[in-house]
Parts: structure tokens; sequence; C-alpha cells
């Protein structure tokens, strides 16, 4: 691919503590994982069902800082 030769050569000239050294070395470390997500069609681009599923429960956690004791605690969680 293209992008990937970019990478490679742009790799070689570019100071790698750089921001843009650390940005492609970056891209280069995740490209297996990018190449087999072009390549499956079931992949989805994001995890926004997965972040959906699991909301209530971190909206839950962050509350149940507040419930003032563990009796009050308690009965949050059971609601």
């Amino acid at each position: 691919m293209r992008i990937r030769r970019w990478l490679d050569k742009a790799a070689a000239r570019t100071a790698p503590k750089s921001l843009l050294g650390q940005a492609i070395t970056y891209a280069l470390g995740q490209w297996p994982i990018l190449i087999t997500f072009l390549e499956d069609g079931h992949l989805e681009v994001d995890n926004n069902r997965a972040e959906n599923a699991i909301r209530p429960f971190v909206v839950g956690r962050k509350n149940f800082l507040f419930s003032g004791s563990p009796k009050g605690a308690e009965t949050s969680a059971l609601l």
C-alpha cells in the first residue's frame, strides 16, 4: 500500500522522538490491526455499541460515589 511505503520512508528520515516520528512509530505499530480491520468487512469502525451497553454501569458507578453511607449505596445499587 502507498501509505505503508510512505510511513516506511518517513520513518527513516524523521527523528523518532519528534511528534511526527512518534505518530509514524505508532501507525507502524498498529499496522497489522489496521490491515485486519480493512480486510474484514464485518468489523465496525467504532465501538459505540459496546460503549453504549456499559454506559449505565459507568454512570451508576460515578453516582454511587456520593451515596453518603453504606446503606445509601446499597439502596442505590438495588435501584
